[in-house]
């Protein structure tokens, strides 16, 4: 295993955790959307 190989590999594991953040970030704002439309609706 080359130094340039296990580089490559943290890069590629840093992007998915990158992805996996945004995607959580976006859940939750969709989440918190859903419940204060649900909320206006309900008071």
């Amino acid at each position: 295993m080359t130094p340039q190989h296990s580089l490559r590999l943290s890069y590629i594991s840093t992007g998915i955790r990158q992805k996996m953040c945004e995607y959580t970030l976006k859940s939750n704002l969709n989440a918190a959307k859903i419940m204060t439309a649900v909320g206006t609706v309900l008071f």
